[in-house]
């Protein structure tokens, strides 16, 4: 048994292997050149200068649409001409195909990985390589995660069908002629946003620049959980930009730092794809690494952060605090170690939800030339952005995990899978052309197969603990301590369920996400919808 476990995990590791290099040689051989600049007048700075030929001139042309993923969304959201879209994402779909030379066609490297990772599990006595995975989850086996997938569709189906029916009276109001297909929705997403809300996320961006935003996060995070953050002076360092801080609890002595960060913001080099994590560099008095890859700032301006920035911080700060406000004296119990799988993000997503708070936005807000703050109805365009299409972006994120699910938990072929499923979660008809497992290396080739639905769970608990600090917003310093002797202290010295109970006193619900997305209202059956 122990010879076919090994041999079934280096086989496994070698197809796994094969896959994630045909992806990255077809998205990195992938190039379409865009000469006319009328094309891309419209385009935000950032995603000009991640194009241009030369970054330092972005409205010098060519200028090179690629496959890598913020590129490509972001093209997809900008782009006015249909057919360039098309060309794109096409391009994107289809890649690793079978319709792809044979050496470059992932669909069989895709089947025996599926082979081997039920293999590994039959060795080790379980009936699926889907349920194996539950044994490192909070939700425990796949019946939980399937009813958890139909409820939340109750609501998010309906509201898919009717924002994708607005969108499209938008749509033929401003001049399409079209039916709306996948690679339109983002573009006329934005439009909507901005025709009907006025809501512009170049412009929103100007009052977010990095260094006001942190140190409004670090006062927030003070204010909550009774904590004091002090940059240390003269600290040794791997560079200049580098900065030390530590950490001090004040329900403590208040005299003894209970851990430190290192902070690195700014790429050493010109970085075209934004991302920002937490590392763990020792458990017991906790050190840690906050590190992320903005591009360093030029001609004395700041760096400005957009949405999906603010909440990529946010989220890294809060897995920073379950690092740094450990009480667990073990340390492969410290932090977020022995954590489950599917509850591992919710500390960064609790922090995250705070920037649906007008409150919050008022403090990390400053205008980058006047220094306002941000005020009226621009406060809540965080959760104005959050809420609309949301129907659409849950049913997608539904069925990407349904689809990771089924996988690993059925023996059909990958394209009857994704042809029974995309049906019941998608109003937009499926491209016959499109393969897009075949290129999914993170549930495929990556360390998330039968596990991407943890990403949405961690978001349903997150919002139910999230709703606490709102029912209670006068004193967030109570809901703020219980959460730090809770999530934040316990780390994996008790199981997340028992750790959820004593906060929230119940079980976790998935209604509170659905109320912080909008979709709590309308609840018609499945068979309805």
């Amino acid at each position: 048994m122990k010879e076919q476990l090994t041999d079934c995990i280096v086989n496994l590791g070698h197809e796994r292997t094969m896959f994630l290099n045909k992806v990255n040689h077809a998205v990195s051989s992938f190039s379409h050149p865009v000469k006319d600049y009328n094309l891309v007048r419209e385009f935000p700075e950032h995603l000009l200068q991640s194009m241009a030929k030369n970054p330092n001139d972005v409205t010098a042309g060519p200028w090179k649409v690629t496959l890598h993923q913020p590129i490509y969304e972001e093209f997809l959201k900008y782009c006015p001409d249909r057919m360039q879209r098309w060309n794109v994402w096409q391009a994107n779909v289809r890649k690793c195909s079978l319709q792809s030379q044979k050496s470059a066609e992932n669909s069989t490297h895709l089947e025996k990985i599926r082979g081997f990772r039920q293999k590994q599990a039959e060795i080790l006595g379980f009936s699926t390589y889907a349920e194996m995975s539950m044994q490192t989850k909070m939700v425990q086996n796949v019946d939980n995660v399937k009813h958890l997938f139909s409820d939340l569709l109750k609501n998010a189906g309906p509201k898919q069908v009717s924002e994708i029916n607005n969108l499209q009276q938008f749509a033929t109001k401003s001049g399409f002629e079209h039916s709306l297909d996948v690679f339109d929705i983002s573009f006329w997403q934005r439009k909507q946003l901005l025709s009907e809300h006025g809501f512009d996320e170049e412009k929103f961006r100007e009052y977010f620049p990095l260094e006001n935003v942190l140190k409004g996060l670090f006062g927030l995070s003070e204010l909550i959980f009774d904590i004091k953050i002090v940059q240390k002076q003269n600290a040794d360092v791997w560079h200049e930009n580098v900065k030390y801080y530590e950490v001090y609890d004040n329900a403590g002595n208040g005299f003894d730092p209970v851990g430190g960060f290192f902070l690195d913001c700014y790429s050493k080099e010109f970085n075209k794809i934004n991302s920002g994590y937490m590392v763990g560099i020792r458990n017991i008095k906790p050190l840690s690494a906050l590190i992320f890859n903005f591009n360093t700032p030029l001609y004395g301006k700041p760096y400005l952060l957009s949405i999906s920035d603010l909440k990529m911080v946010f989220k890294s700060f809060g897995a920073l605090l379950q690092h740094l406000l450990t009480k667990a004296r073990f340390n492969d119990l410290a932090g977020l170690s022995n954590i489950e799988w599917d509850a591992s993000q919710l500390c960064g997503q609790v922090l995250t939800n705070f920037l649906d708070d007008p409150n919050v936005i008022s403090r990390i807000s400053s205008h980058c030339i006047t220094n306002e703050p941000l005020e009226g109805n621009k406060l809540n365009n965080i959760l104005l952005q959050k809420q609309h299409m949301s129907g659409y972006n849950l049913c997608n994120e539904l069925y990407l995990a349904n689809l990771d699910i089924e996988l690993y938990n059925s023996k059909d072929f990958w394209l009857d899978v994704v042809k029974r499923l995309w049906p019941v979660y998608k109003v937009i008809q499926l491209d016959k052309n499109d393969a897009h497992v075949c290129s999914m290396t993170n549930i495929i080739a990556g360390d998330w197969s039968a596990a991407y639905f943890s990403h949405l769970y961690s978001a349903m608990l997150a919002a139910d603990v999230y709703e606490s600090f709102t029912d209670n917003k006068q004193d967030l310093s109570v809901i703020g301590k219980r959460f730090k002797e809770t999530f934040l202290a316990c780390g994996g010295t008790v199981s997340t369920p028992e750790v959820f109970r004593r906060f929230r006193g119940r079980d976790p619900s998935h209604e509170a996400l659905l109320k912080n997305l909008d979709l709590f209202n309308s609840a018609p059956t499945v068979e309805e919808y």
